[in-house]
Order: C-alpha cells, then sequence, then structure tokens
C-alpha cells in the first residue's frame, strides 16, 4: 500500500503540471510548433549539419523547408557514423546519450541518436499519459504494476556510446517512488535467453497482485500468458518455496544469465500463500489464467493499432473483458509521436511539444516534390507519411510511418497509426522491409543453386509468421524445403533484421512457410494488372505485402510448414 501511495502521489505531482502545460500548448499548435522548431535550429546552429544548411538564416517553416531536403537513414548515416566514431556537434550540440538501435532496410542496422533531452521529452509525455489514465482510472496503481521492455544497453560504440533500447533506459532509471511499484526489476530485461526471460517475467508477476500492465506490443502478453499455463504447476511451486527455476525447467541458461538469476533469487522469499491463492484458481479452472490471478487488474497499455491491433484482439482472451486497454501513443524509434486520452481508442493527441512534424498525404509521397503541410494543416479522414525534425538531431526525417487523421483536440490533430510505409510489413514490431527478403532470397539461390525466378512474401497475421510464395525453376524435394530452406530463410531473416529475430526468439513470431508456385503465377497477375487499367510498362511486382494477390493461391503447387 505504501508502494502504490508514494507512486499515485508522483505521477500527481509531476502529471499535473505537464499537463497543464500541454493544455495550453495544444490550443495553438503553429505558435507552439514553430517556437520548438526555432529552438531546435538556433541550439544546433554551429554544428556540423546545422553550418552546411545554414541553420543561422532560418527565419520560418518555409525557410527550413527550403534549405533542408527530406532525409532518410542514407543521409543521415555518414553524419551518424561520426558520432559513432566519437566525434562531437555533428549533428546537435549536446552530447548523445545513447543510440537506439533499430532494424535497416538493407540488413545492417540503423543507429538512431537519443540525447538526454529527447529522453527527457519521452519520460514527460509519458508521465503525463499516466497522470491522464489515473485520473480516469484512480485505482489503477493500488496493486504492483506489471512493464516490460527491452535491454537498455545491447554494446557501445568505439567511442563507448551505449547502443540498446531507448523504452528499456527509461525503465532502468525510473524514479525511486514509481520504481517500487513494478514488480520485475529491470535487470530482467537483460537476459539474452528469450524462453527464459519470459519464464521469469511470468514467474515472478504471478507472485504478485497486479493493477497495471504496460509494455507496448500485446503479443508479448498473450506469449506471457501463453507461458504461465504452459509451466503452471511449476510456478506455483517455485512461489512456494522461493525458488526461480525448478529442476524440471529444460532451460540452460549462459554465464551472464545465471549471475542476474542468482542477483534476482537472492531477494526471493517463500510465499505459500500466494501459492496457495493460485493452487485454488487451478482447482478451480483447470489453468492459471491472467484474468483469474490478477482480480484487480484494472488496465493494459498497449498499442491498438496497426497490425498491433489485431494482436490485442486477443487479450481478453487471458485478461478479461472487463479489463480496460489504453494505447501508449505511437512510440517510434525516433521519437515519442502521440498522446492517447482514451480508452479502448488507438488514436492519440500529437506530441506537438516532443518534436517538429511535418506530413506528405499518402497519395503523394512519390511525387518529385510532393506536398507538405504543417500539423494545423492535416484533414480529418486523410492519411499522411511523417517527418519527424527531433531534439536529438534528427531534421525533416521520414520515419516511413502512416498515420489517419482522426480528429482535433482543441486546435491540433489527432493521428491514429495505421502501418509502416512503402514496401515495409509489420505483425508484431518487427517491421521487415523488402530490400530485407531481397537480401535472404539472393543468398538462398546463391548458396544452394536455386533458379529462384520470382517471390512474394505476405505477412500473415492470423498465423503470426510470413507466407513465402516461390517460383522456383526446379523441383526441390519436400524435405529440402522443409529441413533446409525454411530454416535457412528464417535465419537469414533473422540476421537481416535484428527485430524479426528477437520476435522469433521470443516465440511471437513464428518460421515462415513456404508456398511453390506453378509456371503461370507471374503472367497471370500481370495480365490481371494490365486488365484493371494498369499499364504494362508501369507494372511493378510487389515482393512484400500485408495481403496476398487475389490469384497467389490459384497457382499454389504446394505448400511446406503450413
Amino acid at each position: 500500500m505504501r508502494n502504490s501511495i508514494l507512486a499515485k502521489t508522483a505521477i500527481y505531482l509531476a502529471g499535473k503540471r505537464l499537463y497543464k502545460s500541454f493544455e495550453g500548448a495544444v490550443a495553438n499548435p503553429r505558435l507552439t510548433q514553430r517556437k520548438l522548431l526555432l529552438d531546435i535550429l538556433n541550439k544546433n546552429a554551429k554544428t556540423e549539419f546545422g553550418k552546411l544548411h545554414n541553420f543561422s538564416d532560418i527565419r520560418s517553416e518555409m525557410d527550413f523547408q527550403n534549405k533542408i531536403p527530406i532525409q532518410d537513414y542514407e543521409n543521415l548515416e555518414p553524419l551518424v557514423n561520426k558520432i559513432i566514431n566519437g566525434k562531437e556537434n555533428i549533428l546537435t550540440r549536446d552530447k548523445h546519450l545513447m543510440f537506439n538501435v533499430t532494424s535497416g532496410t538493407s540488413g545492417v542496422p540503423k543507429y538512431i541518436p537519443i540525447t538526454h533531452e529527447s529522453q527527457k521529452l519521452t519520460v514527460k509525455l509519458m508521465t503525463q499519459w499516466l497522470y491522464r489514465v489515473s485520473k480516469n482510472h484512480p485505482a489503477l496503481l493500488n496493486r504492483g504494476i506489471l512493464g516490460i521492455t527491452g535491454s537498455a544497453i545491447e554494446g557501445h560504440t568505439l567511442s563507448g556510446i551505449p547502443c540498446g533500447c531507448a523504452s528499456g533506459m527509461i525503465y532502468k532509471n525510473l524514479p525511486w517512488a514509481l520504481a517500487r511499484s513494478y514488480v520485475i526489476p529491470y535487470i530482467v530485461s537483460e537476459i539474452e535467453d528469450y524462453e527464459l526471460k519470459y519464464y521469469l517475467i511470468m514467474r515472478m508477476a504471478l507472485a504478485s497482485d497486479i493493477s497495471f500492465i504496460i509494455t507496448p506490443n500485446p503479443s508479448t502478453l498473450i506469449r506471457l500468458a501463453e507461458i504461465g499455463i504452459k509451466h503452471q504447476d511449476i510456478i506455483v511451486r517455485s512461489i512456494r518455496e522461493g525458488k526461480l527455476l525448478d529442476t524440471q525447467l529444460n532451460f540452460n541458461p549462459n554465464e551472464k544469465d545465471l549471475e542476474i538469476i542468482k542477483k534476482i533469487q537472492s531477494q526471493i522469499k517463500p510465499d505459500p500463500k500466494r501459492a496457495s491463492f493460485l493452487d485454488q484458481i487451478l482447482k478451480n479452472y483447470d489453468r492459471l489464467i491472467p484474468l483469474r490471478c490478477w482480480p484487480e487488474l484494472k488496465l493494459i497499455g498497449c498499442w491498438l493499432g496497426g497490425s498491433a491491433g489485431f494482436q490485442a484482439e486477443f487479450l481478453d482472451k487471458f485478461y478479461g473483458k472487463n479489463v480496460v486497454k489504453r494505447d501508449p501513443g505511437l512510440l517510434a524509434s525516433e521519437g515519442s509521436i502521440s498522446m492517447p486520452y482514451e480508452d479502448n481508442c488507438s488514436s492519440g493527441i500529437l506530441a506537438i511539444q516532443n518534436n517538429f512534424y511535418e506530413f506528405i498525404p499518402e497519395e503523394k509521397i512519390n511525387g518529385k516534390n510532393p506536398s507538405v503541410l504543417l500539423s494545423h494543416e492535416l484533414e480529418i479522414g486523410k492519411r499522411y507519411f511523417v517527418l519527424l525534425t527531433t531534439t536529438s538531431g534528427l531534421f525533416r526525417y521520414n520515419i516511413s510511418d502512416i498515420v489517419e487523421v482522426t480528429g482535433y483536440y482543441k486546435n491540433t490533430p489527432e493521428v491514429a497509426f495505421v502501418s509502416k510505409g512503402q514496401d515495409m510489413t509489420n505483425i508484431t514490431g518487427e517491421k521487415m522491409h523488402v530490400n530485407q527478403f531481397i537480401l535472404a532470397i539472393n543468398k538462398i539461390k546463391s548458396q544452394y543453386h536455386l533458379d529462384v525466378q520470382q517471390f512474394r512474401a505476405v505477412s500473415n497475421l492470423q498465423k503470426n509468421r510470413y507466407d513465402v510464395f516461390l517460383k522456383i525453376n526446379s523441383e526441390p524435394t519436400d524435405i529440402f524445403l522443409s529441413d533446409v530452406l525454411i530454416p535457412k530463410l528464417d535465419e537469414l531473416l533473422s540476421i537481416f533484421n535484428i527485430e524479426y529475430g528477437q520476435k522469433r526468439r521470443s516465440g511471437r513470431l513464428e518460421k515462415p512457410c513456404l508456398h511453390i508456385m506453378d509456371d503461370k503465377w507471374e503472367d497471370e497477375i500481370l495480365k490481371d494488372s494490365v486488365k484493371s487499367g494498369q499499364r504494362d510498362t508501369q507494372y511493378k511486382w510487389k515482393q512484400l505485402s500485408a495481403s496476398p494477390h487475389h490469384l497467389d493461391t490459384r497457382h499454389i503447387k504446394k505448400s511446406i510448414g503450413l
């Protein structure tokens, strides 16, 4: 109870002030955004990037757009590499706190710069989010908090800058008053064996009474619930005896993981009372499902939009229909973009105090000089690509996210995440790019001398996997396809996309399925497209798609790995 009071007090005192500031800002978004932009440019005018683009001469949004071209990571990478190698004053005057590591389209990870200021802005937005949620749900913090994130630090650059997960860094440095309410210590996120980590999270979570769960990806919570049920008898026994691991478990932790387990084990005590409570649930319902184990659970904070929204629909099965869901907002690797304020809704108010925003209408993204709009110029019901300018050194950076404007809060747009942009798909946070599949298929072609004439990879949300349609000018055996080709494709995708590999190891993605196609497949789809009015000279084969072409299934000769 004391922890609950401390957490509530901390959120109330900080959140109320941030709430008032935000409410004032959203009433005049144009002024708020212009001031933020000019502050960022003035502060960084003497950096290498600032001098190159004459920041000191910029007086307006139009000047900004005229002097700086739209950026992507390919433009940014040479400057990031300088920072990685120890040079300062490149993108920002401030030193960089860390790099947020995410998957790159070429198979090489992207290093997104994070400064103390940009992280501070993210923390403020999340604090305000918590304040709004707790106002709507006063019992939110009455019990423990289950928070799940990645490891803050996964490595360092040659110059010593940490690389890892920005949200993990925030978790690691939570204020003392709030951290005491979290039932999983940060150190668990540093465990490298995903199965072991997920087991320990559920083992420790089931030992506590929980009123609030926060983790962006709903597939994580589905996976945890399944692990809890799979090991339910062992978990109850280990809680009674005060043990983290049981001899019946088949985990084989490495040296680092063993050290972490020892540290956590030293804090664990037997809890026969809690074990008896869980035992009674097993006797009454046969399964240790979260909705029975955490009767005080009030709210789950997880993504509700895009492909994650599909996964969120399955949470009721494990956590109960009466548990409210609140989207934590559009949390891109490059920055926090929205602040949802309503339950069971993926929309959020544009976080206009965090970043400067520009928007390109979805249908105009391929234009030579596409229209670029500011936040106050957006139309309800329209979809846009997002360009970010941040305090951490991104300027007019295309994050390849598509958002839909769902309304206005005061004078500021509300946006909902729709999907990743061109040539990208996403099932559970892996953000696959077509180039990553091309790299994998080309490697397979050369290694196994396979004449792959065409392919299409399709994200299968129902099965949590990628269906790969292959046209091969040969007849590989079923054993080769199932025992060699599928594992190799899976391995290569994990190499070229680190987030795909993480999702596979944690069980949130299943291995790919192969469909071997007949000789008429490609021609029939081209004919169908021309028949629909597309010029044959402009036709582009879609090698990565969120859904199959309506003719794909007609041309399957055989399927492997269904």
